[in-house]
């Protein structure tokens, strides 16, 4: 517990971000080189204090194919840059799929493990990504729900029930919960996915099944939606032009809190809108003395 005025109030150093993108848009590229710090445009340098503060947990297939080549030959990154750490987790994604049983926490089990080992080697101003909120969610739920058609071939109750369905919400809140305390920025990467529902009505969706889906966007304190601008060119550079859009509309979120007054529509460098958000910055690789961030 701690305790302060209004006067000093302050949620947290650290962010509890949801950084929001459609799929195939180089969302992972995006926040790997601005949590160091190494886009073209990034003059006050990363939000980690050194690329060994950077951790990146990833479960999607091939999750960081050609980041490395973008840091080092698009963004002129140098070579010291590629000291962050992975965690990979594919194949353990990819072994649940081997198991004829339900109720299996092998995987939850293992995600645990992992946070707790990156959260030992954390210290400074550290970053730790989440490659995807999607691919995260979508063990958690084969390891509860089981193989399709259920143990053995048959399941007369259909794909799941609701023991199973309060299960993966728990899961995936207490891993939340585990990732968001106020040790590191946390930044979960999600898909976004629009879907017509029976009333003909688009929604927005970040492609977690379930009340899980529905709670998770309220309980971070950042929702931030990266959008790309295809072919527009950071001059001098073959580098498109990112932002993260602080006041995005989606039919499940519309922003956060204190937004308008400290951070404007559009914010190219996150080491910028965090520093304005008062939050902790490390400026590792700062082109020069780091300009200090001014709110709108």
């Amino acid at each position: 517990m701690l305790e302060m005025t209004g006067a000093s109030y302050r949620s947290a150093a650290f962010a509890k971000a949801l950084m929001m993108s459609d799929a195939k848009t180089g969302k992972t590229c995006f926040l790997v080189a601005s949590s160091l710090g190494v886009l073209p445009w990034q003059k006050n340098g990363g939000i980690v204090d050194k690329p060994e503060n950077l951790f990146v947990l990833t479960f999607d297939a091939n999750a960081l194919g050609g980041v490395n080549k973008f840091l080092i030959d698009t963004c002129g990154a140098p070579k010291e840059a590629l000291n962050y750490t992975v965690f990979n987790m594919q194949d353990d994604l990819r072994k649940l799929r081997a198991n004829d049983i339900d109720y299996d926490l092998s995987f939850y089990n293992t995600v645990v493990q992992t946070i707790d080992r990156a959260r030992q080697k954390a210290k400074g101003t550290p970053v730790f990504i989440i490659s995807s909120l999607t691919g995260l969610a979508d063990g958690i739920e084969r390891g509860v729900v089981g193989p399709p058609g259920g143990p053995g071939g048959t399941n007369p109750k259909g794909y799941s029930d609701r023991n199973k369905w309060q299960l993966i919400a728990h899961q995936i809140n207490e891993l939340r919960n585990y990732c968001q305390v106020d040790v590191w920025h946390c930044l979960w990467e999600a898909h976004l996915h629009k879907r017509v529902d029976d009333n003909g009505t688009t929604k927005d969706s970040i492609q977690v099944s379930g009340k899980a889906g529905e709670w998770f966007s309220w309980n971070v304190e950042q929702l931030f939606r990266i959008q790309r601008q295809f072919n527009q060119k950071f001059p001098g550079t073959n580098c498109d032009q990112v932002f993260i859009n602080t006041r995005p509309a989606l039919s499940f979120a519309v922003g956060g809190r204190g937004y308008n007054e400290c951070l404007n529509e559009k914010e190219p460098c996150m080491t910028v809108a965090f520093e304005k958000s008062g939050l902790q910055v490390g400026h590792w690789g700062a082109k020069s003395a780091p300009v200090k961030a001014v709110s709108p």
